[in-house]
C-alpha cells in the first residue's frame, strides 16, 4: 500500500508530535504528513531549558533536535506560527490561522493527531501580569528569562517541583540571590515528606538561596514602570525581587479537544485507549495533553513527562492504519538534581499508596553508592514500598549525592513488570567497587522489606 491518498495532520510539533511525524515518514514513505505549531521552533528539548539558563548549555541551538527545515527536507510539511482554531471531524478538516498574516484557512486530513501538550498553570494572584513575571514552557519563555537574568540581582521561584528546583540551581549558579516560595509543607511534592526533607536540608546549605515553605502569596507589588519589585506573603512578609518565575505545575492543553466533544478523562486530559485513539474515529492524541493509566493502581492519571510523550508519538505512528502496538501505561518514573543532590522516583510513595487505599509496607535505609574504600563513595537514601500481603513492589524513592540513576532504573523495571520482592531478590545485578557495594542498596532494601511484617 502506497498511502499516497492518506494525509496525517499533526497539531503540535514538540515531543509527541515531532516523534510521530518522523516515525510515520520512516514507516510510510508515501504518506502525506503536515505538522502545525504556534511556535517558531519544532522538536526541541524543553527539559534542557534550565541548563541553558545555568550556562551549562552554551547556545539555544543545542536544544533544537530537528528544525522545521530538516523536517521539510524529509518530506514533512511544517507550518510554524500557525494556531488551530477548530476541527470538523465530519468533514475531516481543520481550521488554521497564520499568526503572522492572520489568514484563516481550511485544511484536510484522513488521520489527525492532537499533540497540543500542556500549559503552565497561572495562579490567581493580584499583580500576576506585571513585567518580569515569567512562566517557562517554551523556548521563547526561556529567551525572555535569560534576558531578564542579565539585569537582575534577585530572583524568586514560585513552586518547587522538578522545574523549580532546576531553575534554582541555574539562578544561584549565575550569582542571583534566589528565593524559593512553596505553598505546601515540603518541596518536590512528588516525594514523601521524609525524603523531601533530606532534599530541603541540602538546598538550604547552598549560598544565595532562601526558602519559604508553607508560604502563600497575597500579591505582587510593582515599581513605577510596572515591573515587579516585591512579593507580599499572606503572613505580611515582604520579599524584594527583580524577577519572578512561576513554576507551580502544568495542566493539559485540552481546550481544542473539548470544543469538538472529544471525551476527556477525570483528570481533564484527553482520554485515549491503549492504541492512542480518542473517542472520535481517526483522531489520535498523544503526549502531555492525554491521560495515562497508572500501571500500579490501574487508575487514570495526568503525569506529563517528555519520556512518555516521545513513546506515545512513536506508538501513534505505528498504529495509524492497524492496531499493532498497545501502550499499557506509566509509573511516573522521574529524576532530577540540585547541584550534587539527586532525587528519583518510580511508582507509588507511601502518601500515594495511602491515597489509593492500598495496604502497604515500607522501609527507608541509607548506604553508600559504591564500595566504602572508593574515595568517590557518596551516601544515598532509599525508600521502598510494597503491597503488604502480596509483596508486589509498588514504588521507590532514592535521594542523595551518590548514584541514584542505575538504582531507580532497576526498580522502575521491576515495578513496570509487576515484580514482587522475591522476584527482585533473584535479580542478578552487576558489581564492581566503583559502581556499587557487593550487595546493592536496592537488594538490601528488598530483603529487609520482605522480612518486615
Amino acid at each position: 500500500m502506497s498511502y499516497e491518498n492518506e494525509h496525517l495532520v499533526i497539531i503540535g510539533a514538540s515531543a509527541a508530535g515531532a516523534k510521530a511525524a518522523a516515525k510515520a515518514k520512516r514507516d510510510y514513505p508515501g504518506l502525506n504528513i503536515s505538522m502545525f505549531t504556534k511556535e517558531k521552533y519544532t522538536s526541541y528539548s524543553a527539559c534542557g531549558m534550565p541548563y541553558y539558563l545555568k550556562g551549562e548549555i552554551k547556545t539555544l541551538e543545542e536544544l533544537l533536535v530537528r528544525t522545521p527545515e530538516e523536517f521539510r527536507k524529509s518530506g514533512i510539511n511544517v507550518f510554524t506560527h500557525h494556531e488551530i482554531l477548530d476541527i470538523n471531524p465530519a468533514k475531516k478538516t481543520i481550521f488554521a490561522k497564520n499568526l503572522q498574516t492572520q489568514k484563516i484557512f481550511e485544511y484536510p486530513y484522513t488521520k489527525l493527531l492532537i499533540a497540543t501538550g500542556a500549559k503552565s498553570i497561572t495562579p490567581n494572584i493580584e499583580g500576576i501580569n506585571y513585567n518580569n513575571i515569567f512562566q517557562i514552557r517554551t523556548l521563547q519563555d526561556t529567551i525572555n528569562i535569560k534576558n531578564a537574568m542579565k539585569k537582575a540581582k534577585t530572583a524568586a521561584i514560585v513552586g518547587i517541583g522538578y522545574v523549580g528546583l532546576e531553575l534554582a540551581e541555574a539562578f544561584t549558579y549565575q550569582g542571583l540571590n534566589t528565593k524559593i516560595i512553596e505553598k505546601d509543607s515540603h518541596i518536590m511534592n512528588h516525594l514523601d515528606d521524609d525524603m523531601s526533607d533530606l532534599l530541603l536540608d541540602y538546598t538550604e546549605k547552598i549560598p544565595n538561596i532562601q526558602t519559604y515553605i508553607n508560604a502563600h502569596i497575597r500579591r505582587f507589588i510593582p515599581d513605577n514602570s510596572g515591573n515587579v519589585k516585591q512579593i507580599e506573603l499572606k503572613s505580611g512578609h515582604i520579599i524584594d525581587v527583580d524577577m519572578v518565575v512561576i513554576a507551580i505545575g502544568v495542566e493539559p492543553e485540552s481546550k481544542l479537544a473539548n470544543s469538538i466533544n472529544l471525551e476527556l478523562g477525570p483528570t481533564g486530559a484527553i482520554k485515549v485507549n491503549e492504541y492512542m485513539q480518542t473517542s472520535i474515529k481517526d483522531i489520535f492524541a498523544a503526549g502531555d495533553c492525554t491521560e495515562k493509566t497508572h500501571l500500579v493502581t490501574q487508575r487514570p492519571v495526568f503525569i506529563p513527562l517528555g519520556t512518555t510523550a516521545n513513546k506515545e508519538g512513536r506508538i501513534v505512528a505505528q498504529n495509524l492504519f492497524e492496531n499493532k502496538y498497545p501502550f499499557k501505561g506509566v509509573i511516573g518514573a522521574a529524576i532530577t538534581k540540585f547541584y550534587d543532590f539527586k532525587a528519583a522516583i518510580a511508582g507509588l510513595g507511601e502518601e500515594e499508596a495511602a491515597k489509593n487505599n492500598i495496604n502497604y509496607k515500607s522501609i527507608v535505609i541509607s548506604d553508600i553508592d559504591m564500595s566504602g574504600y572508593m574515595p568517590e563513595a557518596k551516601k544515598i537514601t532509599m525508600k521502598l514500598v510494597s503491597a503488604k500481603n502480596s509483596n508486589r513492589i509498588l514504588g521507590a524513592q532514592i535521594v542523595g549525592e551518590g548514584n541514584v540513576t542505575q538504582r531507580i532504573n532497576a526498580i522502575a523495571t521491576a515495578i513496570s513488570h509487576g515484580m514482587t520482592l522475591d522476584d527482585y531478590l533473584k535479580t542478578d545485578l552487576p558489581y564492581a567497587p566503583p559502581f556499587s557495594t557487593s550487595i546493592d542498596i536496592t537488594l538490601t532494601a528488598a530483603q529487609l522489606l520482605k522480612e518486615k511484617v
